[in-house]
């Protein structure tokens, strides 16, 4: 999916307000905690954790989501550390409190590519800290994806970690057309 000309043609293809469970975030570990979003997009989620305080960095391959979010941390006079970079190539400096994937896992390959960048979140999660992820099911197909997750094998991959929250529900993709999502919010407990 060619992201840059998709954020071209709408400054908010997914909405304004961040996803429910990015705004669960703060239920479990307090601003100013370190936060990486990887697959920010065009920043919604970024730009709500940054406003409660938290320091963020904002991953994504996408110049124009990038620079959209620039804009907007600009205009709110909040900070957020943008970096452009392919998911998988994207080197990892420090350990972070939190670390949120929202809908974009999928695009990175095959399902041994996307487990392994799920163990990379893990193993750069600090103790304690939490992973937010959501990720498209074959429940029910919304749209051509290169992998669709099944709901127990998203649990299986955090079965060493407390799960906080995990729900299926159904959610508007970018095309319109409904399908259903899963999503997790975990903490490292070992």
């Amino acid at each position: 999916m060619n992201f840059n000309s998709l954020y071209k043609n709408n400054n908010s293809i997914y909405g304004l307000a961040a996803s429910p469970w990015v705004v669960n975030v703060s239920r479990y570990i307090s601003a100013p905690a370190s936060v990486l979003d990887i697959g920010i997009g065009q920043g919604r989620n970024a730009l709500y954790l940054s406003r409660l305080g938290y320091s963020v960095t904002g991953v994504d391959s996408s110049d124009v989501g990038i620079e959209q979010t620039k804009l907007a941390a600009l205009n709110e006079g909040i900070s957020i550390n943008l970096i452009t970079s392919d998911i998988k190539q994207y080197i990892y400096d420090d350990l972070f409190d939190v670390i949120l994937s929202t809908a974009s896992l999928q695009y990175i390959g095959n399902a041994n590519e996307i487990f392994s960048e799920i163990n990379r979140i893990k193993n750069n999660t600090k103790f304690s800290g939490l992973n937010v992820i959501s990720v498209p099911t074959r429940t029910k197909i919304a749209m051509k994806m290169p992998y669709y997750f099944s709901f127990d094998t998203l649990v299986e991959l955090y079965s060493d970690w407390e799960l906080l929250e995990l729900k299926e529900i159904e959610d508007t993709f970018s095309t319109g057309a409904i399908g259903t999502i899963a999503y997790l919010i975990a903490k490292k407990v070992s």
